[in-house]
Protein backbone atom coordinates (compact mmCIF):
# COMPACT_ATOMS: atom_id res chain seq x y z
CA UNK A 1 0.00 0.00 0.00
CA UNK A 2 1.53 3.48 -0.97
CA UNK A 3 -1.32 5.64 -0.11
CA UNK A 4 -0.41 9.27 -0.39
CA UNK A 5 2.85 8.35 -2.05
CA UNK A 6 3.76 8.20 -5.51
CA UNK A 7 4.45 5.32 -7.59
CA UNK A 8 5.66 4.36 -11.00
CA UNK A 9 3.96 1.22 -12.15
CA UNK A 10 4.20 -0.93 -15.28
CA UNK A 11 0.81 -2.33 -17.13
CA UNK A 12 1.00 -6.30 -17.72
CA UNK A 13 -0.75 -7.60 -21.03
CA UNK A 14 -3.35 -8.92 -18.76
CA UNK A 15 -4.14 -5.54 -17.23
CA UNK A 16 -1.96 -6.03 -14.12
CA UNK A 17 0.00 -2.99 -12.56
CA UNK A 18 3.52 -3.46 -12.01
CA UNK A 19 5.04 -1.48 -8.98
CA UNK A 20 8.14 -0.32 -9.90
CA UNK A 21 9.25 2.24 -7.76
CA UNK A 22 6.74 4.31 -4.95
CA UNK A 23 7.91 6.54 -2.56
CA UNK A 24 8.01 4.42 0.70
CA UNK A 25 11.61 3.61 0.59
CA UNK A 26 14.80 6.30 0.03
CA UNK A 27 12.83 8.34 -3.45
CA UNK A 28 11.39 11.38 -2.17
CA UNK A 29 9.32 11.74 -5.61
CA UNK A 30 9.26 11.03 -9.13
CA UNK A 31 9.89 14.17 -12.20
CA UNK A 32 9.71 13.86 -15.67
CA UNK A 33 8.22 11.32 -17.77
CA UNK A 34 9.26 7.22 -17.45
CA UNK A 35 10.79 5.67 -20.47
CA UNK A 36 10.01 1.66 -21.04
CA UNK A 37 11.57 -0.86 -23.58
CA UNK A 38 10.09 -3.67 -25.08
CA UNK A 39 11.59 -6.39 -22.55
CA UNK A 40 9.70 -4.16 -19.64
CA UNK A 41 12.47 -2.09 -18.22
CA UNK A 42 11.08 1.53 -16.74
CA UNK A 43 13.49 3.88 -16.62
CA UNK A 44 13.29 7.19 -14.55
CA UNK A 45 14.16 10.10 -13.08
CA UNK A 46 13.58 10.24 -8.68
CA UNK A 47 14.82 13.11 -6.31
CA UNK A 48 16.10 11.36 -3.15
CA UNK A 49 15.87 11.56 0.51
CA UNK A 50 18.81 12.73 0.47
CA UNK A 51 18.00 15.58 -1.95
CA UNK A 52 20.02 14.57 -4.66
CA UNK A 53 18.84 13.30 -7.90
CA UNK A 54 18.77 9.94 -9.82
CA UNK A 55 17.95 8.38 -13.30
CA UNK A 56 16.76 5.01 -11.97
CA UNK A 57 16.25 1.30 -13.69
CA UNK A 58 13.75 -1.73 -12.70
CA UNK A 59 11.59 -4.44 -13.70
CA UNK A 60 9.75 -4.53 -10.03
CA UNK A 61 12.66 -6.41 -8.41
CA UNK A 62 15.36 -3.93 -7.24
CA UNK A 63 16.34 -0.62 -8.42
CA UNK A 64 19.88 0.43 -11.05
CA UNK A 65 21.27 3.50 -10.37
CA UNK A 66 22.12 4.99 -13.87
CA UNK A 67 23.46 8.27 -13.19
CA UNK A 68 23.49 10.66 -9.72
CA UNK A 69 23.89 14.14 -8.88
CA UNK A 70 26.17 13.42 -6.10
CA UNK A 71 27.66 10.24 -6.71
CA UNK A 72 28.50 10.71 -10.56
CA UNK A 73 29.56 15.21 -9.60
CA UNK A 74 26.71 16.63 -11.69
CA UNK A 75 24.49 19.81 -11.08
CA UNK A 76 21.60 18.46 -12.39
CA UNK A 77 20.15 15.13 -14.63
CA UNK A 78 17.57 15.68 -17.09
CA UNK A 79 13.74 13.95 -16.51
CA UNK A 80 13.37 12.26 -19.85
CA UNK A 81 15.87 9.60 -19.77
CA UNK A 82 15.55 7.20 -22.63
CA UNK A 83 16.29 3.54 -22.13
CA UNK A 84 17.22 1.06 -25.60
CA UNK A 85 15.98 -2.10 -26.67
CA UNK A 86 19.27 -3.94 -26.27
CA UNK A 87 20.04 -6.81 -24.15
CA UNK A 88 21.51 -4.49 -21.71
CA UNK A 89 19.01 -1.96 -21.21
CA UNK A 90 21.46 0.75 -21.83
CA UNK A 91 19.68 4.11 -20.78
CA UNK A 92 21.04 7.31 -22.31
CA UNK A 93 20.15 10.46 -20.55
CA UNK A 94 21.52 14.23 -20.17
CA UNK A 95 23.27 15.88 -17.81
CA UNK A 96 25.33 18.90 -16.10
CA UNK A 97 28.85 17.91 -15.14
CA UNK A 98 29.34 19.38 -11.66
CA UNK A 99 33.51 19.92 -12.20
CA UNK A 100 33.06 22.24 -15.84
CA UNK A 101 28.96 22.96 -16.32
CA UNK A 102 29.68 20.76 -19.47
CA UNK A 103 26.08 19.12 -20.80
CA UNK A 104 27.24 15.67 -21.21
CA UNK A 105 25.31 12.55 -22.84
CA UNK A 106 25.26 9.34 -20.35
CA UNK A 107 25.06 6.47 -21.20
CA UNK A 108 24.84 3.49 -18.69
CA UNK A 109 23.51 0.41 -16.94
CA UNK A 110 24.38 0.16 -13.75
CA UNK A 111 27.52 1.00 -12.06
CA UNK A 112 29.79 4.39 -13.35
CA UNK A 113 27.79 5.99 -16.44
CA UNK A 114 29.86 6.44 -19.91
CA UNK A 115 30.03 10.15 -21.07
CA UNK A 116 29.41 9.96 -24.85
CA UNK A 117 29.23 13.76 -25.60
CA UNK A 118 30.53 16.51 -23.36
CA UNK A 119 30.49 20.18 -24.47
CA UNK A 120 31.47 23.38 -22.61
CA UNK A 121 29.46 25.43 -25.27
CA UNK A 122 32.92 26.88 -26.37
Amino acid sequence: DVALGQTVFRQEANGVLTIIADTSGPIASFSGDPHLNSSGLVTFTAKMDNDSFSVLCGNGGALVTIANTVTDALTSIDSKPFISDDAEGTVIVRAVRSADDARVILKGTGGTPTTLLASTGT
